[in-house]
């Protein structure tokens, strides 16, 4: 998925020498990021020292474009770290961490009713080309200068 991310661009938000957060396209929020490590790495622990570093600044970047996407309103969000179970051997499990901003507009926020949160069948009523873009944006406007 992040080969192919990548290749296509045009959800990519920013990216760094070990990091890339992007809006996939199978998105449930109307603002959601995520950030994959480049290298296939199972656990936070795994990480090297130079990746760490890269994950502190794309985080900075990734939380900063949310935050200023909206000119007048700070986004709410929710922020998840999926890893490998620690017992047991999981070679397929990739460290990632998945960004939820919850706001639609300004003034609206997305709710996840009964039908999403029962049987998993998210409404999203955006185009996540459409909202990378506008995190892009925001990024570039308020985010980049001084890293």
């Amino acid at each position: 998925m992040l080969n192919a991310e990548v290749r296509d661009g045009i959800r990519v938000i920013y990216s760094n020498e070990h990091w890339v957060s992007f809006m996939p396209f199978y998105s449930h929020w109307p603002f959601e990021i995520h950030i994959y490590p480049r290298r296939h790495v199972q656990l936070v622990t795994d990480l090297s020292n130079d990746e760490v570093h890269s994950l502190a600044q794309i985080l900075k970047v990734s939380l900063c474009g949310l935050t200023h996407v909206f000119s007048s309103k700070s986004m709410p969000y929710i922020l998840v770290m999926h890893q490998a179970p620690l017992k047991g051997s999981y070679p397929f499990y990739h460290l990632h961490i998945e960004i939820y901003g919850i706001l639609r507009e300004e003034d609206k926020i997305k709710y996840a009713a009964g039908m999403e949160m029962g049987g998993g069948n998210f409404t999203y009523d955006a185009v996540p080309e459409e909202n990378a873009q506008r995190l892009r944006d925001s990024v570039l406007r308020s985010c980049i200068e001084g890293i």
